[in-house]
């Protein structure tokens, strides 16, 4: 079975050397990992030892004990020429077993130590990605039933499709990680129709809300209220903030949002009915996703106030004053 290619693009965007390996021992690695064994004159299966220079026999790499074990593995390793150690994390992107869907491990190098909890969080990216392959794989094998009804086929296919955009915006997030981190992603702020932004944002998200049976109230603006603002950013960022709060909204329920308009900004309110609810928490939502372990790829609100500082609007995040949830405050600049 071969990579999936959309793990395989994602890997291609990392900024530092990393590969995609599959069980049967092929490896598609990116421009900088390339560059690094091109350097050191190997191929990267020939290259690593372990840290003390003892060489690595067969069964021993980080690489293997992640295909056997299927779970995830770091390392600190030297590569055979040159002296400098190397993190190294191996994390799986299979199912629990190689005998069940474990075909692809993702192999990825930094030339300089990392965080502690770097294959934590690498864990969590895998399970992240992994998570709606197995509904989209559960249904295609029933698709494959020529005796399915077509009321079950088509419930069947709207699952696929559901499992897929899930899937899309996740790898999303991680490309737009890894253009932040780049410093290649840039906001072009011009002025805008505010109650045209809100129309955006709530078709954006309105199918989602429809899946889990939540409601959406956004608030009609002044009718000559424009905000300055990158429009795909900010309706980005905005959507990512409602969809969070939508998780922590009871299903059946309205998630109502208010929304002020000053001489200089416009503020938009979400709240939800998150039970952690506290200021140590809500610091914690904005932290880098890396350094929060356990939390899937917990990078929707870091990113959506990288977006919105970019185009000059912020992003604040505090205890509701009924202490029943938290309150995010999007501020925009009026245009």
């Amino acid at each position: 079975m071969s990579v999936v290619p959309d793990l395989d693009r994602l890997v291609a965007l990392l900024p530092f050397p990393a590969w995609l390996a599959e069980a049967d021992g092929r490896l598609h690695g990116n421009a900088a990992a390339r560059e690094l064994a091109a350097r050191d004159g190997a191929a990267m299966h020939e290259l690593w030892c372990q840290a003390d220079g003892t060489p690595l026999s067969p069964g021993e790499s980080p690489l293997d004990q992640c295909l056997r074990d299927g779970r995830a593995v770091e390392a600190t390793l030297r590569p055979v020429v040159g002296g400098a150690a190397l993190r190294v994390a191996v994390v799986p992107l299979g199912g629990a077993g190689l005998e069940e869907a474990g075909d692809a491990v993702a192999l990825l190098v930094s030339e300089r130590p990392g965080p502690a909890n770097l294959a934590d969080w690498l864990g969590d990216v895998g399970h992240a990605l992994r998570s709606p392959l197995s509904p989209i794989r559960t249904a295609a094998q029933l698709l494959r039933n020529p005796r399915i009804a077509e009321e079950q086929r088509a419930n069947l296919l709207e699952i696929v499709e559901r499992q897929i955009r899930e899937l899309m915006g996740r790898i999303d997030e991680l490309a737009d990680l890894v253009r932040l981190t780049r410093g290649v992603l840039h906001a072009e702020p011009r002025p805008c129709d505010l109650s045209m932004l809100l129309d955006i944002v709530r078709g954006r998200v309105a199918a989602r809300f429809d899946e889990e049976d939540r409601e959406l109230s956004l608030p009609a603006p002044p009718a000559d209220a424009a905000v300055l603002v990158d429009q795909a950013q900010c309706v980005q960022a905005i959507a990512l903030v409602l969809c969070h709060a939508m998780r922590h909204t009871p299903a059946g329920e309205r998630l109502a949002c208010e929304l002020s308009v000053g001489a200089d900004s416009a503020t938009l309110v979400v709240p939800d009915r998150d039970g952690k609810a506290s200021a140590e928490h809500a610091r914690a939502l904005l932290e880098p996703p890396i350094e929060r372990h356990g939390v899937g790829l917990g990078a929707s609100l870091y990113l959506a106030q990288q977006l919105l500082e970019l185009g000059g609007g912020r992003l604040e995040i505090g205890v509701r004053g009924d202490s029943a949830g938290m309150e995010f405050r999007i501020g925009l600049r009026k245009a």
